[in-house]
């Protein structure tokens, strides 16, 4: 179990030194400052009207962060699939 925290540990150390994960903090905090696109998802939360959202999704830093989101989610998903495959052999042997 201990070489399945050992892993665990480095695991997390590589994905964050991971450039889709540095770049997705860095458009994560563009979109904090944009105070246009921040004014258009609390009229949305409001009102929940298509055409916000519309915008919402037309804004660049907002695709791309969303585009980051995914492949950041397969690299997850393909991380838990490995430990699992580790958690099994472990017990096991």
């Amino acid at each position: 179990m201990e070489k399945l925290y050992n892993l665990i540990d480095e695991l997390k150390e590589s994905l964050d030194n991971e450039e889709k994960v540095k770049a997705i903090k860095i458009i994560q905090e563009q979109l904090k400052e944009d105070k246009k696109l921040l004014e258009l998802v609390e009229e949305y939360n409001r009102c929940n009207n298509p055409k916000l959202k519309d915008e919402i999704v037309k804004n660049e830093n907002f695709k791309k962060y969303k585009h980051l989101e995914n492949e950041i989610n397969y690299i997850i998903v393909s991380i838990n699939q490995k430990l699992k495959e580790i958690n099994e052999v472990d017990n096991k042997g």
